[in-house]
């Protein structure tokens, strides 16, 4: 009989340690579980553990202590999992239609554009307001290849229209100083873009740069849009043949005066500044989704979203013997569950300008505007000029929301002129005038529009006396210069007496967009948008 009690109390005691051991099993597959969610964010929580407290199953014999698996400030009782990266699909930087490239700065996108000008009335300004009014800048060509598919998409362009040649303008102007050819077929013009660089992307045709077709200081480039096939048409040269080959450059007059061929206008994105901006909107966004992930990560543990041996609001083990519930560890309604969270503050950001940039609040945002001066005191300096340091810097040739700005910048711009010892200048804006109205006959506010793609309405607008007139006016295209003109104006060199009963400071005055103008004494101003900080 004895032996018989002893025999069932060694099997008593085997079942019960067996049954502790299983337990003790269980409690640690819900642990490695706890611990590889814990992985996922980054060992912040620590659920079904309460500082060093035990977690316990219902049953007294079985229990589990932090000592036994340490917790994360002292090792890993489990190797990090690392679920596996998903590739990032590299998707198409330019929109459809435009034709993309790579360059050292990152993809460029050019767009071909077609005014539908078969009478040759369409300057190289007249192109870069296209190009500005879709927010992208006349652009050249970083190398052969850029020249040649472009050259061979206007060409196919140009077929289509029952054409075998066109003018296409780029985004170049002359050097100053080098208005012959003397400078070299590599020296004498320039990209005026602000990302083209170099001279890959210049291919003459046979004797250009010439010195032909040059009026006035600056001329442009225009690309030869031929077909093998050419037949010179109205107004066409027959020399143009062996003189140009599809793709090759010709310099040429920036104004249109009866070009010699169908102006086709090179648009182009300024995709430097796209490409940054499409590049960051991207970043941007996957570091959003990588800050939403782990907040969402973060919730797994404290909400209701991750499904980790949790079933309603109770965590369970696959044996009832032990549990977790929310009422031990309540919900974000309630309270933090897990102490040590410092409460994120959210960053506030702002739209601002650079230092020296005058400020002004728009409908869109906010506008920034630098008052440029490029040291010209001799009339030499064209409003493309003025429109290409703008570009240089970022920004484009702006113009006037409301008075509120077109005063504001008199004011610094006259401070600025009476430092220099001067009391008149001409301020070149950002301004042409609309189709067929060369004459004044359109009436003072609709006759110019602004061309920087972000000024709109005739708040802005403010003439001296008899502006606009029908004087000083070559060609179909005119600009607006704000008149800078001291109280005290004396006249001087190149100045006229007429001009203190005509101007207040501040008045706007139509006038000829190539130099030479008056007043001698030149100054710009550019716009961009805001950056946010």
């Amino acid at each position: 009989m004895k032996i018989l009690l002893a025999v069932l109390f060694v099997l008593c005691l085997a079942t019960i340690v067996t049954s502790h051991r299983k337990d003790k099993d269980e409690v640690k597959k819900i642990v490695k579980v706890i611990e590889f969610d814990d992985d996922v964010v980054e060992g912040r929580s620590s659920i079904g553990r309460k500082g060093n407290e035990k977690f316990s199953s219902s049953s007294s014999s079985s229990s589990w202590s932090s000592e036994e698996l340490p917790r994360r400030g002292n090792r890993r009782p489990f190797p990090r999992r690392r679920r596996p990266q998903r590739p990032t699909e590299v998707k198409k930087a330019c929109d459809d239609g435009w034709l993309e490239f790579k360059r050292p700065n990152g993809i460029w996108c050019i767009l071909i554009g077609n005014p539908g000008i078969t009478n040759g009335w369409f300057s190289q300004q007249d192109a870069q307001n296209a190009c500005i009014g879709m927010g992208a800048v006349l652009t050249g060509f970083q190398n052969s290849n850029e020249r040649m598919t472009v050259a061979e998409e206007a060409l196919k362009l140009t077929t289509k229209l029952g054409r075998t040649v066109a003018g296409l303008w780029v985004g170049a102007t002359s050097l100053p100083g080098c208005r012959s050819p003397s400078c070299g077929p590599y020296n004498t013009f320039q990209w005026t873009d602000g990302d083209t660089t170099g001279v890959e992307g210049i291919k003459w045709g046979v004797g250009e740069p010439d010195n032909n077709n040059w009026p006035g200081a600056t001329a442009c480039i225009q690309q030869f849009i031929i077909s093998p096939n050419f037949v010179a048409g109205p107004e066409d040269f027959a020399g143009w043949k062996p003189a140009f080959v599809n793709g090759d450059l010709d310099k040429y007059q920036c104004n249109s005066q009866r070009a010699k061929t169908m102006k086709l206008p090179l648009a182009v994105l300024l995709v430097l500044c796209l490409a940054t901006v499409v590049t960051s909107h991207r970043k941007d966004k996957d570091e959003v989704k990588k800050i939403v992930k782990v907040i969402e990560f973060d919730d797994d543990v404290v909400e209701e979203r991750s499904s980790i041996g949790r079933k309603g609001n109770e965590f369970r083990s696959s044996s009832s013997s032990a549990s977790w519930s929310s009422e031990e560890h309540p919900r974000r309604g309630n309270r933090r569950p897990f102490p040590g969270r410092r409460p994120q503050r959210l960053t506030e950001t702002k739209e601002t300008c650079d230092d020296g940039w005058l400020q002004f609040r728009r409908p869109n945002g906010v506008w920034c505007i630098l008052i440029g001066n490029p040291g010209v005191t001799n009339g030499y300096f064209s409003q493309q000029d003025a429109q290409n340091a703008c570009i240089g810097m970022g920004a484009v040739l702006t113009g006037f929301q409301n008075e509120n700005e077109r005063m504001t910048v008199a004011a610094e711009a006259l401070k600025l002129t009476t430092r220099l010892g001067r009391t008149v200048a001409g301020l070149w804006v950002g301004a042409t005038n609309l189709p067929g109205c060369k004459v004044s006959g359109c009436g003072p506010l609709n006759t110019f529009q602004w061309t920087d793609g972000d000024t709109t309405g005739t708040e802005g607008f403010k003439w001296g006396i008899g502006e606009p007139d029908n004087t000083n006016w070559p060609g179909a295209t005119a600009c607006i210069q704000q008149f800078i003109i001291s109280p005290n104006f004396v006249p001087g060199p190149g100045d006229s007496v007429n001009w203190k009963p005509a101007f207040v400071n501040g008045d706007l005055d139509k006038y000829q967009c190539n130099s030479r103008v008056h007043p001698w004494m030149r100054l710009y101003i550019c716009g961009k948008r805001g950056v946010r900080k």
